[in-house]
């Protein structure tokens, strides 16, 4: 009789489908034409030997920014993704070296180890490092007596902070940027933990065309929602990806789940995490100075991202083998309560990245008064912290519940008696889960609107099944197996996941960039650009 009752115990409710909003604002920018804006830029004689490109440049950046803008929500994944790779490979353009109009020999025409034309370097001055090579990324190479002890520490860098070795003909794409550790150039510790020693030389570079163009965009990391104004090309790119990837999450938030969009919705995340892990990789070659950077390029929130995506694909993979359990003999209870544990490890693991998103701010000076200012709350890593934290102890919760509902259903006075006591240890961890859900509907109040009555009814009904089985499972023990009750639940099993990020491939530059064209530019007549916040008096939302 026993047996009959313990196998037949109620599932857990699918884990929720609300996934976390991916920004309290879209990711939006103002209108651009490359035109006006490189004008000064231009040698005379060449704006109409330029103006197609330029042209082309505005255009693709116009359709762009329209495919990315989460409003349009018939927009399909595709086409995103080819809008904003077109413009990207015209972007990528800049990163390449102005050369002298009509020059023979000497580099002109020549093409440098990242398939980049570039012109003879001016020579250096005798106390100061030669660079051997410009690199695509804005890193050189430099010959000194300590370049083998350098290229050694380099090998313990975080991934990204790299520059781009001789070799090749090819345009290294940027997921070799994280892979070439031996090359790097040393890490700066400066605020945002950007890479920026090597590549800011580069980036300085005279004949450099990616500081030429002012750029504006939402900043995602400021608590207010204003934007962000800065110069460099590269950032542009890393924008992109982000809106990129924003929309992509957004796009995975709206859809409505059944077993069959589940698949496009897991496909649409992890195809985000590549994104946005392309988009740290542009962050950390560009090598922009934190104080040029808005805070949604640095200080954790893009490593975030990539943190934020890959958990939520997970969210998937735990709700279909709920789905299947019954129909399917390999899906165990003891595999979801895998799985489950792994996911509430990657939101621990998330725990350190967002902190440093925190901490933006800590350690600047007043340069009025010369006294360092108190850190600054910061509300947007306060919203991601706690949705972090009920995320962990909800899947904390759902690993010991599967556990627990595994162990009753075998049926006898050890199974039962574990049982309890994982199902016990479950109803505390929702316990805990709920309190810290209402701190991310309180922390994510003033920023976005939160289904908050999904998420506690989602929480209220795992605890009251967690219930019923136990209360089931309490009864046959007290009339059947009569076993004490363990003081310690079960160790969690061996985490368990197999999902990856899908990579962004890379995009080439476009064959429209010839030598022609970059004979046409003169940086050193582009006017200084004013990099900092932009208050939001009006809306910023891609005006045209």
């Amino acid at each position: 009789m026993a047996a009959l009752d313990l196998k037949k115990t109620p599932e857990l409710p699918l884990v929720a489908s609300i996934f976390l909003p991916t920004a309290p604002h879209p990711k939006t920018t103002d209108d651009l034409d490359f035109n006006s804006e490189l004008v000064s830029c231009i040698h005379a004689g060449k704006h109409d030997t330029v103006k197609p490109l330029l042209d082309e440049l505005s255009q693709a950046r116009r359709t762009a920014i329209t495919s990315l803008d989460p409003s349009r929500t018939l927009v399909s994944v595709d086409a995103m993704d080819s809008d904003a790779r077109k413009y990207l490979s015209l972007l990528r353009g800049f990163r390449g070296l102005a050369i002298a109009p009509g020059s023979t020999g000497g580099g002109a025409g020549e093409m440098d180890a990242n398939g980049l034309p570039v012109a003879s370097a001016p020579p250096a001055p005798a106390d100061s490092l030669t660079p051997a090579v410009v690199a695509e990324g804005g890193a050189a190479e430099e010959k000194s007596e300590g370049a083998g002890a350098a290229a050694a520490a380099a090998a313990d860098e975080p991934e990204g902070n790299l520059r781009i070795p001789k070799g090749g003909g090819a345009v290294p794409s940027l997921k070799a940027l994280s892979k070439n550790k031996a090359a790097g150039a040393a890490e700066d510790d400066g605020p945002g933990g950007v890479s920026n020693a090597a590549a800011i030389e580069a980036r300085e570079d005279s004949r450099s065309l990616r500081r030429m163009v002012p750029f504006t965009w939402r900043d995602l990391g400021d608590t207010q929602g204003d934007s962000f104004r800065f110069g460099d090309t590269m950032l542009e790119e890393a924008s992109v990806l982000l809106a990129l990837t924003q929309v992509l999450l957004q796009k995975a938030t709206a859809e409505p789940l059944n077993d069959q969009s589940m698949l496009n919705v897991f496909g649409w995340l992890r195809k985000a995490a590549g994104v946005s892990e392309a988009c740290l990789d542009c962050v950390r070659a560009a090598g922009a100075p934190a104080d040029e950077m808005p805070d949604d390029l640095k200080n954790g929130l893009v490593d975030t991202l990539v943190g934020v995506t890959m958990v939520q694909a997970q969210h998937l993979s735990v709700r279909r083998a709920q789905m299947h359990i019954k129909s399917n003999a390999a899906i165990t209870h003891t595999l979801i309560a895998r799985i489950c544990h792994d996911t509430a490890e990657r939101y621990r693991a998330m725990d350190k990245k967002v902190m440093k998103l925190a901490k933006a701010g800590a350690g600047t000076v007043d340069p009025k008064t010369g006294k360092r200012k108190p850190v600054a709350e910061n509300g947007v890593a306060k919203y991601f912290l706690a949705h972090i934290r009920y995320k962990q102890l909800y899947f904390m919760g759902m690993a010991y519940a599967m556990l627990g509902i595994g162990r009753v259903q075998q049926d006898d006075d050890e199974g039962v008696a574990y049982g309890i006591r994982n199902l016990m240890t479950a109803t505390d961890m929702f316990d805990k889960a709920g309190i810290a859900a209402k701190a991310f509907v309180d922390a994510a109040r003033t920023f976005v609107f939160i289904d908050n009555v999904t998420i506690m009814t989602a929480l209220d009904d795992c605890k009251s099944v967690t219930k019923q089985i136990m209360e089931k499972a309490n009864k046959v023990n007290q009339t059947v197996f009569f076993k004490p009750i363990p003081e310690q639940p079960d160790a969690l099993p061996d985490r368990m996941s197999n999902i990856k990020a899908e990579p962004f491939p890379d995009y080439p530059i476009d064959p429209m960039w010839t030598n022609e064209m970059y004979a046409c530019f003169n940086p050193q007549n582009g006017r200084k650009i004013q990099c900092g916040k932009v208050a939001e008096d009006m809306e910023c939302c891609n005006q045209q």
